[in-house]
Parts: structure tokens; C-alpha cells; sequence
């Protein structure tokens, strides 16, 4: 097969709002604004740890493309217990020269640490709200400080905010700040 799913998709969506005129621009995926009180609401646990691996190839029957993320988990911030390693199931990524890119999904490379608000759906684990639910830990050259940076991917992604539609924009925290205001609205001492 030589076009995934989600393009054929795409074709026929456009083809049949093509029928009602001009298409007007749109973006590939649009989120909904969640607040942490939301991600906590909705995630089976957070947690904060080392990415060890990713993995991509084809599901079982071939039809998509998955990347398979390690995640050394260094603390469970709140909700439950989860395996250690953690390894989450993201749609998308490349085999060889067939590509299926899900705009808005949150990217991961081996070796970073990260903080991650996890779902799990019929056994499965994958991060929470798209790239929303991911955080990378980085630290500011001048003051040493570390910042829990959650980052856009490149692409077309928007949010759905009070105001309408708005372009996507990351957040950051200090690293404690973050920790700690996840376990206050958890309720986690």
C-alpha cells in the first residue's frame, strides 16, 4: 500500500469539501487549551524519567506505522503505578521510505529526560493530549536552572482556546514548580 490511512483520509476530506467551493485554510489538527488540572484529571499517571529507546515499525497487520518510546521512569509524580520501563505506543513515524506523520504528536529522542502525562487505553500506554502531555527538561546556560519545556512541533497544530482558534504555544516551568503543582492538584504529599 503505497499511501497510509490517515492520507487517504485527508484526499477524500478535501475532495468533498472541495464540492462546497473554495477551501478556506485550515490547520491539520487543532487540540483542545487543557490546563494541568485537566491533565491530571484525564492521565492514569505523571512521570518523570530518561527516554532509553524508540523504536518505529509496522503493527502487526502492516496498515500503520507506530514508534514504541522507552522511558526509564525516575519518579511517579502522581496517579499509578506504571511498568518500569514504560514503554508507550505513538502512532506515526518512518519505515524505511513510507513516512505517516500525525501533526501535534509529541516527538521523543533517546537520551532526553522528560516529564509525561500518560493514558492508557486498552492496554496501552501513550502520552495524554498529543505534544501537550510532554515536557523536556532542559537547563538554563546562564542561571543552571532547570526548566520542564514543553515544545510545538513543527507543522500545522493549533488550540482551541476561549478566543477561538489561536496558533499552538508551548509552556515552561521551573522543574520543582511543575512537580510540585501536579501533586498539589493531585492531591499527592
Amino acid at each position: 500500500m503505497r499511501g497510509s490511512f490517515l492520507t487517504a483520509c485527508a484526499v477524500a476530506a478535501a475532495a468533498a469539501l472541495s464540492a462546497f467551493g473554495p477551501l478556506s485554510p485550515c490547520y491539520a489538527t487543532t487540540l483542545a487549551a487543557w490546563t494541568l488540572e485537566d491533565f491530571v484529571a484525564n492521565s492514569n499517571a505523571v512521570v518523570a524519567g530518561t527516554v532509553t529507546g524508540v523504536e518505529v515499525r509496522y503493527n502487526e497487520d502492516k496498515t500503520q506505522i507506530h514508534s514504541y518510546v522507552t522511558i526509564a521512569i525516575d519518579q511517579v509524580i502522581a496517579g499509578e503505578a506504571l511498568p518500569n520501563p514504560l514503554v508507550l505506543d505513538q502512532l506515526g513515524g518512518r519505515v524505511g521510505r513510507r513516512v505517516e506523520l500525525i501533526e501535534g504528536a509529541p516527538v521523543y529522542r533517546q537520551g532526553e529526560s522528560v516529564l509525561v502525562f500518560v493514558e492508557k487505553v486498552d492496554d496501552v500506554y501513550r502520552t495524554l493530549g498529543f505534544y501537550q502531555g510532554k515536557y523536556n527538561l532542559e537547563t538554563d546556560p546562564d542561571t543552571g536552572w532547570q526548566y520542564y519545556v514543553q515544545r510545538v512541533p513543527a507543522g500545522g497544530v493549533s488550540v482551541l482556546g476561549d478566543s477561538g482558534v489561536e496558533a499552538a504555544a508551548g509552556a515552561s516551568y521551573r522543574r520543582e514548580e511543575l512537580v510540585q503543582r501536579v501533586r498539589d492538584i493531585a492531591g499527592v504529599r
